[in-house]
């Protein structure tokens, strides 16, 4: 979708605004019928949209352990199918239901929406995010659009920043792994572990001390804390960085790399797949603006992109960095512990951790997150599992 969550399309001056928008790149691009073109694509997204799911149901989905063989994906979507190529995929994979209606609606749509339709579609999906410094009005337009609607920033970065962002979010491995040798160089990871470890083991003081945990919850929790692995910075070992296979970019041709980058990254993405899944590979790129928990890893990655000032300063205090860190830690952690990291155990295997009654307690407690957000008019429910612990 062009739009970032389904509601969008039932605002009518947001899609009034993606159609003008449209019709202004079909016009750019110099093919004629722009309003009629755009008119039908929009339908198309707003069909789309209309079979997606809101991102609480999508959080939901994704822990419902439901999988279809191989065989019962391709008689079920035999155009999909084709269109994925899963001669790649080892016959012994399943595929994960999470959004059959999607699956559905996109094998209709490629069987018998209109040609031309889907054409248009991929020519604007393609095209958008390539025409600003080709075409001055465009570009004004479209970041208008994303301003006034999205929230994006009124004005663009700075040459320069664009680009690092460019690079960092295309080829971010490579980067990091450069900058470890200059930038990084004399970064003092012991003292950077000793305090995510610090964080670790006043969790697991909490869990210990916790009143209303049965003991089996509390020793059921306690083992997943302790086991947590740490994707702490960046990888020590070559393997673990994942890069993809190389490629020669062009300095010339900027659409011609991209694609080039996308066919690595997929291709390491199926080479993986035949081989036993590595449990000390990163699924980040260390030049990342963030931290995140992976259930399914029972991983925790706090890269070095993100472990900089003002979060992170070494040559400020211990007490300055778990003031200015403790929060970001405790609440990645904690969602090895929230609705959905819960039912997961040390090992990212889908096994609950508390007892029954104390899931039921659990939820009672929620309840309280819940009306805090709806108190603020906000939909609590969307916020649940977001940070429950």
């Amino acid at each position: 979708m062009s739009l970032p969550e389904k509601s969008y399309y039932d605002n009518k001056e947001v899609t009034e605004a993606l159609s003008n928008l449209m019709v202004l790149l079909f016009q750019t691009v110099k093919l004629d019928s722009a309003k009629e073109r755009a008119q039908r694509v929009l339908d198309l997204e707003k069909r789309f949209a209309s079979n997606n799911l809101t991102a609480a149901q999508l959080d939901e989905r994704w822990v419902i352990p439901e999988y279809w063989t191989q065989k019962q994906f391709l008689r079920q979507f035999p155009i999909i199918s084709e269109q994925v190529d899963l001669s790649s995929v080892p016959k012994k994979w399943s595929i994960h239901k999470y959004t059959p209606e999607l699956y559905k609606f996109t094998e209709n749509a490629l069987k018998n929406e209109n040609l031309e339709t889907l054409k248009d579609y991929l020519i604007f999906r393609l095209v958008h995010y390539t025409l600003d410094f080709s075409n001055p009005e465009w570009e004004q337009t479209y970041r208008k659009f994303r301003h006034q609607h999205l929230g994006f920033p009124a004005e663009r970065r700075p040459l320069d920043e664009e680009c690092t962002r460019l690079v960092q979010s295309e080829m971010g491995e490579e980067l990091a792994a450069e900058m470890i040798l200059t930038v990084y160089k004399s970064y003092p990871r012991k003292e950077f572990t000793a305090l995510v470890e610090k964080v670790r083991h006043s969790l697991l003081l909490g869990i210990k001390n916790n009143p209303w945990m049965e003991s089996q919850s509390r020793s059921h929790a306690s083992a997943k804390i302790k086991n947590l692995r740490l994707g702490l910075l960046y990888p020590t070992k070559k393997e673990d960085w994942r890069f993809p296979p190389e490629k020669t970019f062009s300095i010339e041709h900027y659409i011609q790399n991209r694609t080039l980058r996308q066919k690595a990254l997929q291709e390491r993405t199926f080479a993986e797949l035949k081989k036993p899944r590595s449990l000390t590979a990163w699924s980040l790129t260390p030049m990342a603006f963030d931290a995140y928990y992976n259930r399914a890893e029972n991983r925790f990655y706090f890269p070095v992109g993100f472990a900089m000032k003002p979060i992170y300063d070494p040559e400020k205090s211990e007490l300055f960095n778990i003031a200015s860190m403790g929060s970001l830690i405790g609440h990645e952690l904690g969602h090895s512990l929230d609705k959905f990291g819960s039912q997961y155990n040390e090992f990212g295997a889908k096994r609950p951790l508390f007892t029954e009654k104390d899931q039921k307690k659990f939820e009672e407690f929620s309840q309280q997150f819940i009306k805090q957000f709806e108190h603020a008019d906000h939909d609590g429910n969307l916020n649940f599992g977001r940070k429950h612990c």
